[in-house]
């Protein structure tokens, strides 16, 4: 069982995944090399220790149903999303003992809709195709579609967390928070509880704060988040809706993330404590803050 669950992954469905990719890179980001699912999506990650930003689109139609745990497939349920607009649909938790994690939150009263194990081709820098072996536990629950969860677990981590893939321009370490808006923040709210445990959810002015193992969450009313750091408007979600549409990465120099974001062309906004970028499209519909380390 892992000590403390923590944000391992969002997952950014897109329609164009090169394209989004490339506006990472202009944030500073490294890239690893585009993947392939067994059920029929792409991959391309931005890789920190121990978690990532998972950009996903569509590759192959004809598989999306393959590898379906009862009524969820995740193929399906990626291209659904998709159907509706681009943005983060699922978050990935870290896990280093899927199956014991998975008892643990059943016995908090979440349901899981099954065990996904699977395999992806990968090439490391320097060395012949290999394999990763992945195990994914599904909690997905159909009245939050794009604020459900699934541990993840890496069984060959030396294939995920390459060094050469984890070396960004921008100075990158991972991430401080993620943002929620939730039209019924407490609905969402109970949710974590069961999942981080009533000590880590704390009642805020704004919203809820949630402490991860490593990062935080904060669920907000849809439009708090963009008002709170300047920006100008937000991703948007449905009625009655909840999704995560907001990332804060550690950096560890705003002053040269600014003159890469500069060189780039690349617009944003910038106050005392932090960077946002202007503009969340490119992001696959994702507002991307940076942040110093804790501490600085």
């Amino acid at each position: 069982m892992t000590a403390a669950l923590h944000i391992d992954h969002p997952l950014v469905v897109v329609n164009d995944i090169e394209t989004t990719a490339a506006s990472f890179r202009a944030l500073g980001f490294n890239t690893a090399p585009t993947g392939y699912h067994p059920w029929g999506t792409s991959t391309s990650l931005v890789m920190f220790p121990r978690s990532a930003i998972e950009i996903m689109s569509i590759h192959d139609t004809s598989l999306l149903d393959s590898h379906a745990i009862g009524s969820f497939a995740f193929g399906r349920h990626m291209a659904q999303a998709l159907s509706e607009r681009e943005g983060i649909t699922l978050a990935a938790l870290y896990s280093e003992d899927a199956a014991a994690d998975r008892r643990r939150l059943e016995a908090n009263g979440l349901p899981c809709q099954g065990r996904v194990d699977f395999r992806r081709r990968v090439r490391i820098p320097g060395h012949d195709w290999d394999e990763a072996v992945v195990s994914l536990e599904i909690f997905y629950d159909p009245a939050l579609p794009r604020a459900s969860n699934f541990l993840c677990q890496q069984h060959r981590p030396e294939l995920i967390w390459v060094p050469q893939w984890m070396q960004h321009p921008n100075g990158a370490t991972g991430f401080a928070s993620h943002t929620y808006a939730a039209v019924d923040p407490d609905r969402l709210a109970d949710r974590f509880r069961r999942i981080f445990g009533n000590a880590t959810t704390h009642r805020t002015d704004t919203g809820y704060r949630i402490e991860t193992g490593r990062g935080h969450i904060h669920i907000r009313p849809p439009g708090q988040w963009s008002r709170e750091i300047g920006l100008p408007d937000e991703p948007m979600i449905a009625p009655a809706d909840a999704a995560c549409i907001a990332m804060e990465v550690i950096v560890p120099d705003l002053l040269l993330l600014r003159d890469l974001l500069d060189r780039n062309g690349v617009t944003y906004v910038e106050e005392a404590d932090g960077i946002s970028i202007t503009g969340f499209a490119p992001y696959g519909n994702t507002i991307i803050r940076f942040v110093r380390s804790p501490g600085q």
